[in-house]
């Protein structure tokens, strides 16, 4: 490329030829000051793009890749933007493989020369960028980063963090090692702890000794028959052991020994994972564990901390639960006052890690009855998870995946608290697990609960707390998370939203809408649903995933019940209201109108039959019921069509006629009440000229005899409705001979026998008011069948006399004189 094209290609860059010369020169060794660094950064990242640009930075690589690396870390381009364009852009399919190698080799070269944690954390993450961009790994520097997997460099709470950081990319690196090689990774892991254990107990260095525990309290999720082979080894154990048998309360006075310990119940409780390794932990480590849990003072906390959390993580062994039962020295109420204490007064020590081990034990123990009830009737430890939560409430980059892990121990333990005993069968399944270990299974007892006292402790815990508020405004579940804590969290949301809105009250449910749950639960609903085009844009889940499907089930029911009794119209202020729709209709089941004899494979739709049960059917009926009667700012209701023509052939058709459960029949004929004056539902019932129409008329005015009288009270106010607003239908109905008498022969039966019921007898009189009126206009031989008619005369004097309602009684005056009976 010539000096002109050079010129005219970064022109269009709007960038100088002497500005792209002095950024390369950083590649080559040369230092700047911070604002330069960054504008060279800036330069070099918009030319590594461009092939004939690429193609000069590309050359000082060849040059001497070890200032090009160090030239990057200047910039601190971590992410490796810069190498990878280049390589991309310049480097044959045929070479790749070769010039990556290359690049892996010096960058493990590097690393093996450094010892400041800042330096190591850019390189690993240089490193991960490289693999992960690639797809291709060396799995033999497997051995060289485990080595990185060591407690001794945490000293200082920077440098914590650095090592936190280091653990985490060194983890990924070997994740994806095992994603592209696994036979050749775990064997090269395996080889690396097998040297390890092959010490004799007392010749192992500490070094040595924290290198080995740690790499196993890290890989048990990631390689756990590895994991588990090794730990539960003979050499293992004595190794383990023998650091154990020199711990006393005397030593632990030593930061040494503190480390030592602690470290060691870290790898008890990651190892309980494993069933077999929870077994092999009650043999071998439960008297260290106990003592642990008596130690006392500001310098073994985190010793009694984990030593805690280790008892609960073992407390599904039967033989452990008679153990503890015999030895008085500890128990679940000695167990949940170390935590719930420290709890109490984590806010002002600020030590997000023992915070961590004993949030995630009350997770554990909040599923125990007797601890629940301890929880809920402490004000001051539900206050402190609450301000700890709204802490967490912003989070950066840096700290997210600590962060999330925390949210979603404090939001588990409230999310247990808040649980009902009808909703907790379904969902138990999905909320025992905290961060991937085992649930003790005797932890959670049988005992029942006083489900009043909960549902007053769910409503506390909305108006006093405002804890629907605290948790709209959580970030952590609203960025991107590859450990899947965030899934987790926003699950708990939902999971307490849906708790908190079974409380039937108004007041409850217009005040889960001010703190934001309406949007929660739609935001939710959208980002985890699919729309169905061959099913009229009807909504699904978006994955099979089972947690996501029964997150979605009660986030549903959330929805529902949040809109059954709030005003519509005020309630969306993030969605148009008919966002709600396909999601409400989705609660209604499957769509029973193309059942043909057997349910067979339902694929996707299998959820429907599963998990959308009657009271799922009403609650979605009743919102629908209160949502047809919102208005837009031009007095329309563009939602009413909608429902009517994505309900009522494949649900509300089938609903209507179901007398085996008469509450959906009730609430389907007050939503078609509702709706009747739509046109497109008017002919469903009222245009007779069609068999299924009039059977469904003839099924409408069959109900109004129905024995349960708010279901005639419901049919009744229909048919008023539709005869108020079109006097067609009044003459249909009066026209029509068997129609009429039949109507009519009903009219007069409640006029005579329930004319004490002022709800139904109201909509009775309008509806014989209608039919009169629509008479008198259709000639003599019409109004002379009602003039005729002794029986209606009789009765509608019985109910004068028998009725006080001034507007009933007006109304039954006047069709008296209208009719101006024989």
């Amino acid at each position: 490329m010539t000096e002109d094209e050079l010129v005219e290609l970064l022109g269009e860059l709007s960038i100088e030829e002497k500005e792209f010369n002095k950024a390369k020169k950083v590649l080559q060794g040369a230092s700047q000051d911070h604002q330069d660094l960054k504008k060279s950064y800036e330069i070099l990242s918009k030319c590594s793009q461009i092939p004939k640009l690429s193609d000069n930075i590309y050359r000082i690589m060849e040059e001497d890749m070890l200032k090009f690396l160090l030239g990057l870390q200047i910039m601190q381009d971590s992410r490796g933007i810069i190498l990878i364009n280049i390589i991309k852009s310049k480097v044959a399919n045929e070479d790749l493989e070769k010039v990556i190698l290359k690049i892996l080799s010096l960058i493990q070269t590097i690393l093996k020369r450094i010892d400041r944690l800042g330096l190591r954390v850019f390189y690993l993450s240089l490193y991960f960028a490289i693999i992960s961009n690639f797809n291709i790994s060396y799995p033999q520097h497997v051995s060289l980063m485990l080595q990185y997997l060591n407690p001794l460099h945490n000293q200082g709470n920077e440098e914590k963090e650095k090592a936190h950081e280091v653990y985490s990319l060194v983890l990924l690196v070997i994740i994806k090692n095992l994603e592209l090689l696994v036979e050749e990774t775990t064997e090269i892991i395996t080889s690396y702890l097998e040297i390890l254990v092959d010490n004799e107990p007392d010749e192992i260095s500490i070094t040595s000794f924290l290198n080995l525990v740690k790499c196993l309290e890290s890989l048990f999720p990631i390689v756990p028959s590895v994991s588990n082979t090794i730990y539960m080894s003979e050499g293992c154990k004595e190794i383990i052991l023998f650091q154990v048998s020199k711990m006393s309360s005397a030593s632990l006075e030593y930061a040494s020994n503190q480390l030592i310990t602690t470290e060691i119940l870290k790898l008890v409780s990651s190892s309980c994972i494993n069933e077999q390794c929870r077994s092999f932990n009650y043999s071998n480590y439960l008297e260290l564990l106990k003592i642990g849990t008596k130690l006392q003072g500001e310098d073994v906390l985190e010793i009694r901390l984990l030593s805690s959390l280790g008892i609960i993580k073992l407390w599904n062994f039967i033989q452990l639960e008679k153990d503890l039962k015999r030895d008085s020295s500890i128990n679940m109420s000695e167990l949940s006052d170390i935590l719930i204490n420290y709890l109490r007064s984590a806010d002002s020590k600020l030590n997000d890690t023992n915070l961590e081990y004993c949030v995630e034990g009350l997770a554990y123990l909040s599923l125990n009855t007797s601890v629940k009830q301890k929880l809920r009737n402490d004000e001051n430890s539900i206050e402190s998870i609450l301000v700890i939560l709204k802490k967490k409430t912003e989070v950066n980059e840096k700290s997210l995946l600590t962060n999330s892990s925390l949210v979603y121990g404090l939001l588990l333990i409230l999310s247990n608290l808040t649980k009902l005993k009808v909703v907790a069968a379904n969902s138990q399944k999905k909320t025992t697990n905290y961060l991937n270990f085992a649930t003790p299974n005797n932890i959670n007892d049988d005992k029942d609960e006083n489900q009043e006292s909960i549902q007053n402790f769910n409503s506390s815990l909305l108006i006093n707390y405002k804890v629907v508020e605290i948790m709209s405004k959580i970030k952590v579940y609203k960025s991107p998370d590859s450990a899947g804590h965030n899934n987790n969290i926003i699950s708990q949301v939902i999971t307490m939203i849906s708790m908190i809105s079974t409380n039937q009250d108004k007041s409850t449910r217009q005040e889960l809408i001010k703190q934001g749950a309406l949007n929660i639960v739609l935001d939710y609903l959208i980002k985890n649903s699919i729309v169905k085009k061959n099913l009229g844009n009807e909504t699904r889940p978006s994955s099979s995933n089972d947690e996501l499907v029964e997150t979605r089930l009660l986030a549903l029911r959330s929805l529902a019940r949040i809109l059954i009794s709030v005003n519509p119209s005020l309630a969306f202020n993030k969605y148009d209201i008919k966002t709600c729709l396909p999601f409400l209709i989705e609660l209604l089941g499957p769509d029973i109108s193309q059942y043909n004899g057997s349910l067979g494979d339902a694929g996707d739709d299998q959820y429907l039959y599963d998990g959308v049960s009657n009271l799922d059917k009403y609650e979605s009926l009743l919102a629908l019921t209160n949502i047809s009667a919102a208005q837009n700012s031009t007095g329309t209701n563009e939602l009413r069509p909608l429902i009517i023509s994505k309900t009522f052939d494949k649900y509300l058709d089938n609903f209507i006629i179901d007398s085996d459960l008469p509450q959906i029949q009730k609430a389907t004929w007050e939503l078609i009440s509702n709706l009747i004056t739509e046109p497109s539902l008017l002919v469903k019932f009222f245009n007779i000229e069609k068999q299924d129409n009039l059977k469904r008329l003839q099924l409408l005015i069959r109900l109004l005899d129905s024995t349960d009288e708010l279901l005639q009270t419901v049919i009744g106010g229909l048919i008023a409705n539709a005869t108020s607003e079109f006097e067609m239908i009044s003459q249909i109905l009066v026209q029509n001979v068997t129609l009429k008498d039949h109507l009519l022969s009903i009219l007069t039966n409640i006029f005579e026998s329930q004319n004490l019921n002022d709800d139904l007898l109201l909509r009775a009189s309008y509806i014989l008011l209608n039919l009169v009126y629509s008479a008198s206009k259709l000639g003599a031989e019409y109004i002379d069948k009602f003039r005729e008619d002794k029986k209606l005369k009789d009765s509608l004097g019985l109910a004068l006399r028998a009725n006080k309602n001034k507007e009933i009684l007006e109304i039954i005056i006047e069709i008296i004189k209208l009719v101006n009976f024989k």
